[in-house]
């Protein structure tokens, strides 16, 4: 662990995190171009035939989108459970609950399958 006092320790970790994290918002970006329909067309050799190339066109499928579309619509909140409480516990004070009932009140449960959808695709 460094200490505070130890400047080229911390300067040489956080340009190590930087460059991780390039690495990886190379990767995020890629996958985001694919979910947005903007991804690499099919590879087409050189000299291919016109029917080839109309081939590769056309036969290329983007499902990301539906990955995500699956995925998003399996997620639903319905109803609150604190951590340890039971199911009989949880059906009686589910009303009572300050938690539920800010959910409720900023009209997360209609709002949630948007919210779902767009945190998956980012």
């Amino acid at each position: 662990m460094t200490t505070p006092g130890n400047n080229s320790d911390i300067v040489s970790m956080a340009k190590e995190l930087l460059m991780l994290r390039g690495a990886e918002q190379r990767r995020l970006d890629l996958l985001s171009k694919y979910v947005r329909g903007k991804h690499r067309p099919v590879y087409t050799p050189k000299g291919a035939s016109s029917e080839y190339r109309w081939l590769a066109k056309h036969s290329h499928h983007n499902f990301l989108p539906l990955v995500v579309s699956v995925i998003s619509q399996n997620l639903h909140v319905d109803g609150y459970r604190p951590t340890g409480a039971t199911a009989v516990e949880t059906a009686s004070s589910a009303q009572d609950n300050p938690v539920w009932d800010a959910f409720r009140a900023n009209r997360m449960i209609s709002r949630q399958h948007g919210i779902h959808r767009s945190v998956l695709s980012v």
